[in-house]
């Protein structure tokens, strides 16, 4: 009975930590995606280097090198505006 409750609490724990996720992103906004790993991290190097705060979502698939999905690029909402003009300014994006 003992493993059962680890198990459960252990589950309870996920489940909380998954909740506090969605509720961290529900107030961000995706600002770009591509497949290209070097291209997303010189996107997040240039927004952290202005002071934005962002962080990324892999959800290319491992298991084919890459060539199925993309990766992408969050902000705060606020803050979506300036990043995309940060981004076409640097030209990592265009119109």
């Amino acid at each position: 009975m003992v493993s059962f409750f680890g198990l459960s609490a252990t589950l309870y724990l996920i489940s909380v930590v998954i909740l506090v996720q969605k509720k961290s992103i529900m107030n961000k906004s995706m600002v770009w995606f591509s497949v290209s790993q070097l291209k997303i991290k010189t996107a997040q190097f240039i927004l952290t280097q202005a002071g934005i705060e962002n962080y990324i979502i892999d959800k290319t698939d491992s298991a084919h090198a890459g060539l199925f999905g993309e990766i992408e690029l969050y902000v705060s909402e606020d803050q979506e505006n300036t990043a995309r003009k940060i981004l076409l300014d640097e030209e990592i994006i265009s119109t």
